[in-house]
């Protein structure tokens, strides 16, 4: 409702129980503030910049494990930059509770007098690890946990399942990839996977109850699963790039049969 009303405070601190549920809060409040109508489309130039990463606009932090100086020092050297295509610039701050005491105290000023419509969107799963002087200068906002975007019970992500269960080959990736590479749908299938991926990469290093990631999982590597993500994320570069969906898609599939090959051989 804040958001509806353009009743914005210029930071925000969002305190919620695990880091996943609190960057993907981070990300929905950017799209919701971007988006070209007003609310998450996942159509707009906007949107889809977002979900692929790479909005000139939306800036994330920290570059390495966890927040340094050289990051805020980043920070202090962008938030005076204009906004490139958004009548926003945001900059989000993961797990600032992580952070080092001198990296907050170097942002504390620019917190405070940075331009109008720049917003600062932080978050931490422990509130008393941050400094009370970035506390003070924020609004706090308690989330609870949630899931990350629920494919599924969306046709996008029953689709990649079933082509993650069954295409074993790459006689297999004609079957998949024209329907894959819809163009109305590529993006939305991309981002399925990547959320497919993301579920196994996680059933791979904790205890997951579902069987059926479980069993996925089981025949890829840590590493093949890193870099298959990796490869999805470039996907939707070349898609905001207007390469040609039929042939992403191609190579794609085709890549992601060849990392799991060539990792299964490393084991």
């Amino acid at each position: 409702m804040f958001i509806k009303n353009n009743k914005l405070f210029h930071a925000y601190l969002i305190v919620g129980e695990n880091e996943f549920s609190n960057k993907e809060f981070c990300k929905a409040m950017a799209l919701k503030l971007l988006c070209e109508k007003d609310f998450p489309c996942f159509e707009c130039n906007n949107c889809k910049s977002i979900l692929a990463g790479f909005h000139p606009d939306l800036l994330i932090y920290p570059k390495e494990k966890s927040f340094l100086v050289s990051d805020s020092t980043s920070i202090i050297e962008n938030v005076d930059i204009k906004p490139m295509q958004s009548r926003y610039k945001i900059f989000i701050i993961n797990s600032i509770d992580n952070a080092t005491v001198q990296a907050e105290n170097k942002l504390l000023k620019t917190i405070e007098d940075s331009p109008k419509n720049v917003l600062f969107l932080f978050n931490a799963v422990n509130k008393n690890n941050v400094l009370q002087t970035i506390i003070s200068r924020t609004q706090i906002l308690k989330i609870e946990n949630f899931e990350e975007i629920n494919y599924k019970k969306t046709l996008e992500y029953e689709f990649v399942l079933d082509l993650m269960k069954n295409m074993k080959t790459s006689k297999n990736v004609v079957k998949y990839s024209n329907k894959f590479a819809q163009k109305n749908m590529f993006l939305n299938h991309l981002t399925a996977l990547q959320n497919l991926f993301e579920e196994m990469l996680f059933a791979k290093v904790s205890k997951c109850e579902e069987m059926e990631i479980n069993f996925l999982a089981s025949d890829y590597t840590i590493e093949a699963i890193s870099e298959i993500i990796g490869l999805i994320m470039l996907a939707k570069r070349q898609f905001e790039a207007n390469v040609s969906t039929n042939l992403i898609a191609d190579n794609l599939l085709l890549k992601i049969l060849e990392v799991k090959y060539l990792w299964n051989i490393k084991k």
